[in-house]
């Protein structure tokens, strides 16, 4: 499963998390918030 990078809109809090291409969304690790984004690579 790939490895996606995200940010929190709400506390700014960047993570990363193993996901499946039928998950869902995670919640922020740091304050549990679903106002999360998924972060664009910028590199290979």
């Amino acid at each position: 499963m790939p490895t996606y990078a995200y940010t929190c809109k709400k506390c700014g809090h960047a993570f990363e998390t193993i996901q499946g291409i039928d998950d869902k969304t995670p919640w922020c690790p740091e304050c549990e918030s679903k106002e999360v984004e998924r972060n664009v690579a910028t590199s290979f």
